[in-house]
């Protein structure tokens, strides 16, 4: 089958990392809105290819109007390169396949084993090795199998399975097991988890991987992370592999609830492993997906806050420098992929309590990953992720547990807070992850998290977790909003009353906060939320939860409530001369009253911004810009960590983009705002320099014209260093409003274009060298050609050098034209011969005439 799209038309593109060789992805992809229906059937080939490349796929989460939103897809990819993704009539359709492929997994006893065209290749035993010594324990007998297997993706190019273990002394083992068909490789995740709520002590295990007969000698194991996940040694026996977990000479303390995992990837044929692909951050951040996305360019010299750009990347860059340092506090089992608090911090002692990936650091990690492109990204919200679910999520209730504060600050042992905290709840980070990898794990973290955060609220108001602060709500409620997005049938039919209670609670209350506070009905107001001890960083999780309900079901309810909250934020909280909010308003202490609070505009900033929008109000645009630019110096903090760093990330990258929506917005409204031009369309205008001359009437067409300057230099000389020379000025009265230029400085040819403001609307640049304004050289011929709106292009000696559009009318007209000068004492080094046409004909260019420029 060939390939008839363009490439315009791709519902994704990515590149695949460097190399020559075959490999399998399986992978998610996200898929902007309203490009694919379930219905629908997809095309895969390399960019710029033809053949298709073969695949399977399936959604698994959709848009509000029923689109895919996500699919998952298996392909098997001849070469690196870029591959390009179309919905077509002619491609494949989603579902299942019935059949496992050739690879498929079943249970043994003791674990699993894989087999390929029915043949067994690899066997995997689980063993915990006897307390005395006297070899290996339970799970190394050839009874009945005890583990049991399910398959959740099948193809004929890889399947899922997972398998799970039984009960042994109050923990359960279990793997995830990916198939690569092609290959006879192994993807093998192993997770051991304390299933009862006391804590517990976890000794040594032991994973055998038996490899036939017959590909002994070309297999590989390696284990992923190893040491740095936790304690592991990996030693070649006669007949494949042992790995062995947690030996030491005392048991490891586990607190109930809690998981651990390694992951492992087994080849039987060479080395290739499953391959992750690099989205190219436009179209990633494009889908939408994750939200706004504002892209972090490199050189952030283009964009509307390039401060804030170069500060977040800085910023990230501190995170992967502390993620991969050799500080113990971010390795270990229990502690990798997460990010601990200073010592001391929240009256912990001198101990160092953890943060437990606070304000959803996977997330902010995955909005890095679509704003740059950089496939690091996506690597460390991974493992924030894997410890969210491991560690932080308690598997036996799906309580998530934070850092806690004085004697209950986490060491991640068995010192634990003993629940959760509706302050301290998030799922986003663990819902995408899952969908990219199809890790069953993260989903079934995230849905318990849902389905716990649901549960709380049917034993406790919405108003006494409101009365705490404003926070007890926003995370509940992303957390909702999270499940709508990225959740099957079952938890978003969880989700959805949920969500809709919290809008109606929050309608009521910010309608008439001063009733509430007043109701003795209503619980005892600690932090008054829109009254005294109200903090506006709190509100941002609630800001960002209105936004995402009303990009998911529209309506007046969330925007209403958002503008409430924003009114009270800016002229109740605002300082114009800090450019700064209060950290907490009417605080108790003096103290609070005087803390910079900079550090978290950016959370509650996308609020502001959405609010502006919606609502047209300048004023509230240039507050909220100017208070988000304020903040760009705390992303440059050297001792910054994990917890601010996802704060900060999570709230500024999508302000960056709505922060660019913005500027774009204010740009399609400067050039309605100027109407066309009224000069009079002129054929054909000719005049040789020096020439100044005022046009009368009407004056000339400014909005689409051809200029053509024949120029010759007066000597050999080399121009000055400024070389400030003019071949050509058209221009309203005054001499910069309406106008066109063309000219040069310093080696940069030029063409100037400025609207009936004086605002420059556009450039056309490009260099020449020195011999050009040399007469040796003789004649050049510059020619500009424009619409406006429209497109503008330079020309010089016949061959385009540059081009650019122009967004808006020139307007006025054309009262005054100079040839060889212009105002400012440029004047040409030479002579100029012009020809020029004013209004929409154009002219195409003609090559110069030995004599037409002395």
């Amino acid at each position: 089958m060939k390939a008839s799209e363009p490439q315009s038309r791709a519902i994704s593109l990515w590149e695949m990392p460097p190399g020559d060789r075959a490999s399998l992805l399986a992978q998610g992809v996200p898929v902007g809105r309203g490009r694919l229906l379930p219905d629908g059937r997809l095309r895969l080939h390399a960019a710029g290819g033809s053949e298709d490349v073969p695949m399977h796929w399936e959604p698994r989460a959709s848009w509000p109007d029923g689109s895919v939103r996500w699919i998952f897809l298996h392909a098997d990819l001849p070469r690196t390169g870029k591959y390009a993704l179309f919905a077509d009539p002619a491609g494949i359709p989603a579902g299942l396949s019935d059949a496992g492929g050739f690879a498929t997994v079943r249970a043994h006893a003791g674990g699993f084993e894989a087999l390929w065209n029915g043949e067994v290749l690899v066997r995997c035993t689980e063993e915990i090795p006897s307390a005395a010594g006297e070899g290996p324990g339970a799970g190394s007998g050839d009874g009945q199998p005890d583990f049991e297997v399910v398959r959740l993706e099948g193809s004929p190019l890889s399947g899922l399975y997972r398998v799970r273990g039984p009960l042994r002394g109050g923990f359960r083992s279990g793997f995830t097991v990916r198939t690569d068909s092609a290959r006879r490789a192994l993807e093998v995740v192993w997770r051991i988890s304390r299933e009862t709520a006391e804590a517990g002590f976890l000794s040594g295990r032991v994973l055998r991987f038996q490899v036939s007969a017959l590909d002994r000698r070309s297999c590989g194991l390696s284990v992923v992370d190893g040491a740095r996940r936790g304690p592991c040694r990996q030693v070649d026996t006669d007949d494949g592999f042992e790995v062995r977990l947690f030996e030491g000479a005392e048991p490891f303390p586990v607190a109930g609830g809690t998981s651990f995992r390694q992951r492992m990837r087994l080849w039987t044929d060479r080395d290739l492993p499953s391959s992750e692909c690099r989205f190219l951050p436009g179209w990633l951040a494009a889908t939408e997906v994750l939200g706004p996305v504002g892209l972090l360019p490199a050189d952030s010299a283009g964009s509307v806050a390039p401060g804030v750009v170069a500060g977040v990347r800085a910023m990230m860059e501190q995170a992967w420098t502390l993620a991969e340092s050799a500080d113990p506090a971010y390795g270990g089992v229990e502690n990798f992929g997460d990010w601990p608090l200073s010592t001391g911090q929240y009256s912990a002692g001198k101990r160092r309590a953890y943060a437990d990936n606070e304000y959803d650091m996977p997330f902010t990690c995955l909005q890095t990953f679509a704003a740059t492109g950089e496939a690091r990204w996506f690597t460390l919200a991974r493992r924030c992720a894997e410890h969210m679910a491991d560690v932080d999520v308690r598997c036996t209730d799906g309580v998530m547990l934070y850092h806690g504060y004085g004697d209950e600050a986490e060491d991640h042992r068995t010192r634990r807070v003993p629940d959760g905290d509706m302050g301290h709840v998030w799922s986003d980070g663990l819902w995408l992850v899952h969908l990219w990898t199809g890790d069953p794990f993260l989903a079934e973290a995230a849905e318990k998290v849902t389905r716990w955060v649901v549960g709380h609220f049917q034993k406790t108001s919405l108003a006494d977790e409101f009365a705490i602060c404003e926070r007890n709500v926003g995370w509940p409620l992303l957390v909702a909003a999270a499940a709508l997005e990225n959740g099957g049938p079952a938890v978003r039919a969880v989700a959805r009353p949920f969500a809709e209670s919290i809008l109606h609670f929050l309608d009521a209350y910010t309608k008439d906060p001063d009733a509430a506070y007043e109701d003795p009905e209503m619980p005892v107001w600690w932090r008054c939320a829109l009254h005294d001890g109200s903090k506006p960083f709190m509100m941002g999780t609630l800001s960002e939860g209105l936004e995402r309900m009303h990009r998911l079901d529209g309506g007046d309810v969330p925007l209403r409530i958002l503008d409430r909250l924003v009114d009270f934020i800016v002229e109740r909280t605002f300082d114009p001369l800090r450019v700064d909010f209060q950290y907490e308003f009417n605080a108790f202490g003096p103290g609070h009253r005087e803390i910079p609070a900079q550090q978290l505009i950016p959370l509650f900033v996308r609020g502001l911004l959405y609010s502006a929008a919606h609502r047209g109000s300048e004023a509230l645009l240039w507050t909220a810009a100017a208070a988000f630019q304020a903040s760009t110096w705390c992303l440059f903090d050297p001792e910054i960590r994990g917890k601010e760093i996802a704060l900060m990330g999570r709230g500024a990258i999508p302000s960056l983009a709505l922060l660019e929506e913005a500027r774009a917005r204010s740009r399609r409204t400067r050039a309605r705002s100027h109407t066309p031009s009224g000069g009079d369309a002129v054929p054909l205008f000719e005049a040789t320099s020096p020439t100044d001359v005022e046009i009368g009437g009407k004056g000339y067409h400014t909005d689409a014209a051809w200029v053509e300057a024949i120029y010759r230099a007066a000597s050999d000389d080399a121009p000055s260093h400024l070389n400030r020379q003019a071949f050509f000025h058209a221009s309203d009265r005054p001499f910069e409003h309406s106008s066109l230029t063309l000219l040069c400085f310093y080696d940069r040819i030029q063409t100037r274009f400025h609207d009936a403001d004086g605002r420059l609307a556009g450039s056309l640049d490009a260099f020449v060298p020195v011999s050009f304004f040399q007469r040796s050289s003789g004649a050049h011929v510059l020619r500009v050609d424009y619409r406006a709106p429209g497109t503008a292009v330079l020309s010089i000696d016949g061959k385009v050098v540059d081009r650019t559009d122009l967004d808006r009318p020139l307007s006025g007209a054309f009262h005054r034209i100079r040839v060889g000068s212009r105002p400012g004492n440029w004047k040409v080094d030479g002579s100029v011969k012009v020809r020029a046409g004013f209004g929409p004909a154009m002219e195409p260019a003609r090559e110069p005439e030995n004599g037409d420029a002395r």
